[in-house]
């Protein structure tokens, strides 16, 4: 008898925009997200992120699917293939995800480990600096001063989960804040 690997279900997202600079404004829940992630192989994981929202100014409508292989070995991350379906005018979200979805599956696989303070990736190395707060862990990737994405922990039942995660939208002075349905 062959056990197969356990799979866990895709995590789901919130997504909300947040406006930085002279007036800061909030717009809670323009879209969602899904990431799914299956190891394959030791150090080799399958991704799937689906994206959907819509501007919240104008109404212009994104989607995004991002489908890719990695490795990951040595604090290096290595796609393996990679595919992608964008709505026309989304496509710059495609790069984006296609960016970060492997420093959040690296950073969630060690969060409980030994810190890991870069990770060379396909768009360059990227620093990791892990902070520890009152609630959980905090883990800010930047390439070089170009800030890439911030993760959040927080501890439930002894374990750390995903909370949430803020990455810059193409659109200037704009973060985008992926929340968790935990």
């Amino acid at each position: 008898m062959t056990l197969a690997s356990a799979h866990a279900a895709p995590e789901c997202f919130t997504i909300d925009a947040q406006y930085r600079g002279i007036v800061s404004k909030s717009f809670p829940a323009i879209g969602s997200a899904t990431v799914d992630a299956v190891e394959t192989a030791p150090g080799v994981m399958h991704l799937v992120a689906n994206g959907q929202a819509t501007h919240p100014r104008d109404s212009r409508q994104f989607q995004t699917t991002v489908d890719m292989s990695v490795r990951v070995s040595d604090n290096r991350v290595t796609v393996l293939a990679s595919s992608q379906r964008s709505r026309p005018g989304s496509e710059q979200f495609a790069g984006q995800i296609h960016d970060v979805i492997p420093i959040l599956e690296v950073v969630k696989r060690s969060i409980e480990g030994a810190p890991i303070t870069s990770l060379a990736t396909p768009a360059g190395p990227v620093s990791l600096e892990r902070r520890t707060t009152s609630s959980g862990v905090e883990v800010t990737a930047q390439r070089g001063q170009e800030f890439v994405g911030k993760f959040f922990f927080t501890r439930q039942g002894g374990c750390l989960r995903l909370e949430r995660f803020r990455v810059p939208a193409p659109e200037e002075n704009v973060t985008l804040n992926f929340v968790a349905h935990l």
